[in-house]
């Protein structure tokens, strides 16, 4: 699968859920981490405000009991941000419509270093006049970086928005682009 990670893409819609979430500092700045029954449930920067950020992660799963574990939620910065966790399953447990499953199904197909256009991507999810709706989709990806809403950008290749802000998108996309053209051509 192309991409920074392999994930094991799951929906669910079920109650008496436990998630464990937690603050940790990563090359980015600071994240909410959270995990539900062993899977990553969110991922979202802080940036100084990690009350906006546990309010979104309580509005995306209002059924389930909320428990702050630092310790879980530095495990997962450790899984996730470790030099070979290109080659790591992340499995991750979201909430969405099928529209937007669908649409963060197709931006974990956007190949590392590289980005898309909106009209693109609702092209590749075959909606290709639902520009505006498959933004509305990236902007709901509940865990950053691992469905890579950052690789999307306007179409005249400007950044556009990012949910946590153009400078973390713009350090992503550099650090990919690093990453990207630090390896081997595949073969």
């Amino acid at each position: 699968m192309d991409g920074i990670y392999r994930i094991a893409f799951r929906s669910f819609y079920t109650m008496d859920i436990l998630i464990r979430y937690g603050r940790c500092d990563t090359p980015f700045g600071e994240m909410m981490l959270a995990d539900a029954d062993g899977m990553l449930c969110h991922a979202g920067f802080t940036r100084g405000d990690p009350d906006t950020t546990l309010a979104r992660l309580r509005a995306d799963w209002p059924d389930a009991a909320h428990v702050r574990d630092d310790t879980c939620a530095g495990q997962w910065r450790d899984l996730l941000f470790r030099g070979d966790a290109t080659s790591a399953d992340v499995p991750v447990r979201l909430r969405g419509t099928p529209f937007q499953q669908a649409v963060w199904n197709a931006l974990r197909r956007i190949p590392l270093g590289s980005t898309t256009s909106y009209s693109h991507l609702a092209a590749a999810i075959g909606r290709p006049r639902a520009a505006r709706a498959v933004g509305s989709a990236v902007g709901a990806n509940p865990v950053a970086i691992w469905i890579p809403c950052h690789r999307v950008v306007r179409r005249d290749g400007g950044l556009g928005g990012y949910a946590y802000g153009p400078a973390i998108k713009a350090a992503l996309l550099k650090a990919e682009i690093s990453t990207a053209s630090a390896r081997p051509a595949q073969e």
